[in-house]
């Protein structure tokens, strides 16, 4: 059976080409992208895993979603196995984050 591209057999609302972007497994619906927010003191934390080798992740940052995003040029860094955490100064109280994967060629 070819599944094509924008199938989702494991039924976890990542369709086959962002599964094979991620190397998350489209038949299992335990494997998949996570990314999730928290504010905490002053900061907003961005985790998200898993974290492959061959990929390169983009944080986008929209103040205003009429406007483009602007990539995410600050914030410290902490990668613990296949998770890695994002920790943002922000006063603001509305922002919108977006994860960008790239495949490495």
């Amino acid at each position: 059976t070819h599944w094509g591209d924008s199938a989702n057999p494991d039924g976890d609302d990542q369709d086959n080409a962002s599964e094979f972007i991620t190397d998350t497994d489209p038949n299992n619906p335990a494997s998949h992208l996570a990314f999730a927010l928290q504010r905490v003191a002053g900061n907003v934390d961005l985790v998200f895993s898993p974290v492959r080798p061959g990929r390169t992740y983009v944080i986008q940052v929209y103040t205003d979603l009429s406007l483009p995003p602007a990539p995410l040029m600050r914030g410290s860094v902490s990668d613990q196995g296949e998770v890695r955490s994002i920790r943002v100064p922000t006063t603001e109280t509305q922002r919108f984050y977006q994860l960008q994967v790239q495949l490495n060629e």
